[in-house]
């Protein structure tokens, strides 16, 4: 393989993304509070979808340029979902905030400075996802909402995996990158646990690193010769496709199986983020066609 290819790829290429990908997948449990909170801020946009879909009201929500529900827009703002301001966030006066496990580490000292009682749900994969939709189900006394839409999901996996029972498993690239950088989505991310639980198999397969997202390995890369390459973005999605495009008119990338037969796809960055939302039955739809065509 080109050197010089290896080597502008792990300058280019090679660095992670801090939201999401040091958190390895781990068990959470959750304190349930005694009483129904009245006064709910939630802390990311995925969060505020979570408990909109279980019919729960919030007073306060973060700052955001993804397209949201009107019936949010004049609700107080708190500022970005990675570093809310406090102050507003004590003026929002809540009883319980929700975030996520990827901002534990830098946002839990200040919520507990500010005696704001909080959450951090993880929602790394699908699995924690729903665990996560089930634990909010309890808080709030929608338990059959929470169960239902976790019925739907099992029932749409085992639906394609029915549907697609003796057929080959496709090895599955999923990259997960920004205009800057390219990682690895593993079947510990969001995205990599859709693939794998529709029976994909994930180019990424070090067991003993259990990690959302790693560095590119143009070597494994060449060795899995993936049937399909699932692109997907975070930030700047229509920057990110485009250096994705510029990348892959690059020799190594031409050779692979997946390029010469047309099956790389661009996933889109409202049902595919960086971890999981509300959308999986989409998600799972799509992916189906792009693994069986169906």
């Amino acid at each position: 393989m080109n050197k010089r290819l290896i080597l502008s790829f792990a300058l280019f290429f090679s660095a992670m993304v801090v939201f999401a990908g040091g958190q390895k997948d781990t068990g959470t449990s959750y304190e349930v509070p005694a009483q129904v909170p009245q006064r709910t801020v939630a802390g990311t946009i995925a969060v505020l979808e979570m408990l909109d879909y279980l019919g729960v009201d919030v007073v306060a929500l973060p700052n955001t340029r993804r397209e949201i529900d009107p019936k949010f827009e004049s609700k107080f703002r708190i500022g970005m979902p990675m570093k809310p301001n406090m102050e507003k966030l004590k003026a929002a006066k809540p009883d319980f905030f929700i975030t996520v496990t990827s901002l534990q580490a830098s946002l839990e000292p200040q919520l507990k400075t500010a005696n704001i009682k909080s959450v951090f749900l993880n929602t790394s994969n699908y699995k924690s996802f729903l665990e996560s939709m089930k634990y909010l189900g309890k808080v709030y006394k929608k338990e059959a909402k929470a169960d239902a839409y976790i019925s739907q999901i099992k029932k749409s996996i085992e639906k394609v995996t029915a549907k697609n029972k003796g057929k080959k498993a496709p090895t599955v690239l999923v990259i997960f990158g920004t205009p800057s950088s390219m990682s690895f989505a593993t079947s510990h991310s969001f995205v990599g646990s859709l693939v794998e639980a529709l029976g994909g198999k994930n180019v990424w397969t070090d067991a003993s690193k259990p990690m959302p997202y790693a560095p590119i390995n143009l070597e494994l890369v060449k060795a899995a010769n993936p049937d399909i390459i699932l692109r997907f973005a975070h930030v700047k999605p229509a920057e990110s496709k485009k250096a994705y495009e510029k990348e892959f008119k690059n020799a190594f990338w031409t050779k692979l199986d997946a390029v010469k037969n047309g099956r790389v796809y661009d996933l889109g960055s409202k049902n595919f983020t960086v971890s999981g939302n509300i959308r999986v039955p989409e998600a799972l739809e799509e992916l189906s066609k792009y693994m069986y065509g169906n």
